[in-house]
């Protein structure tokens, strides 16, 4: 890789939400035992399936018990597969009912009540791997059998039997007919997807936000349907969103010597590490550094008219 000790050229962008709204479930009913949910179509998952599931979830301060954002299967041969987080016991899992194979990874509560956290599962039905993501993060793997789970009874925001009903805001629930990776995750998770993309097989955004139709934005038409018990103001709510944006650019820097900034290059692997000074504003009111600007760098070598982004972000 030739001496790049030569120019920068950077690019601001402005984040902006790009999120309507979510569905506001209020769980169980005590009198009549029916549950707030999203009812699914069979999404075509056969035994032992690949499968991502994907969700934005905003648990109220007030939730209790069982938490189900995500589940499907049958509880008369005790086989499904469900995702919620426990309370008191702050725990987020990743269950396959009826095998005593979950997998529970402790979240404490003063991060995640009244706040959105994303959660994303995957299993692998070749290799039995199983894998949970918080926040883009990979916070567990294991390797487990997967039973017999029928294709049936998909739903968000309740366990099979009305149970482990969920209480608060979920959002942008995305499932796929693959095993998504932590950077497909992490890079994805704050921004809106074409519904285009492969093995996508049903995508939740819940950005309508009248009737009761969940609105799958894939072309498979998977639509849900909204289920509220009676006295509940369960609804499609535009009142909290996830933090989901589009980058929208706010400005364009011409070009500044590198001299005077920490860098370090990788030739082997051709990766550039730039440092930036300690004043970022300098180069203009439209370039200040903080979670709401995406900063791309470009080098250009003194005797080229070529530019190469070299980095998505800066570190």
């Amino acid at each position: 890789m030739p001496n790049l000790r030569k120019r920068l050229y950077l690019k601001s962008y402005r984040r902006e939400l790009d999120n309507v709204g979510s569905v506001l479930l209020r769980g169980l009913d005590p009198v009549s035992g029916i549950a707030d949910h999203v009812a699914l179509p069979n999404l075509g998952f056969a035994t032992n399936p690949t499968i991502t599931v994907e969700a934005w979830v905003w648990v109220s301060p007030t939730a209790t018990g069982l938490n189900t954002f995500y589940a499907h299967g049958a509880l008369a041969n005790g086989q499904s597969f469900a995702c919620f987080y426990k309370l008191p016991d702050a725990q987020f899992f990743i269950d396959f009912f009826g095998t005593g194979t979950a997998m529970i990874i402790r979240v404490p509560a003063n991060e995640v009540l009244g706040k959105w956290v994303h959660f994303a599962a995957t299993y692998d039905g070749t290799t039995r791997n199983r894998r949970m993501y918080i926040n883009g993060n990979l916070v567990g793997s294991d390797t487990t059998p997967l039973p017999n789970i029928p294709n049936t009874a998909y739903s968000i925001g309740r366990f099979i039997n009305n149970g482990s009903a969920f209480n608060g805001n979920v959002d942008e629930v995305r499932i796929w007919a693959t095993v998504r990776t932590e950077d497909q995750i992490r890079d994805n998770m704050n921004r809106t997807l074409t519904g285009l993309e492969p093995n996508l097989r049903a995508y939740y955004r819940f950005d309508i936000l009248t009737g009761t139709t969940a609105i799958d934005s894939s072309p498979n038409g998977n639509n849900g349907t909204l289920n509220v018990y009676f006295g509940s103001d369960a609804q499609f709510s535009g009142l909290r969103q996830a933090p989901i944006y589009k980058n929208t650019l706010a400005g364009v820097i011409t070009e500044f010597n590198m001299d005077g900034f920490t860098q370090s290059v990788n030739s082997g692997a051709g990766t550039l590490k730039v440092r930036l000074p300690r004043k970022f504003d300098d180069f203009g009111e439209n370039t200040k550094i903080g979670v709401n600007y995406l900063i791309e760098v470009y080098v250009r070598p003194y005797r080229s008219n070529q530019s190469t982004m070299v980095s998505p972000g800066l570190s």
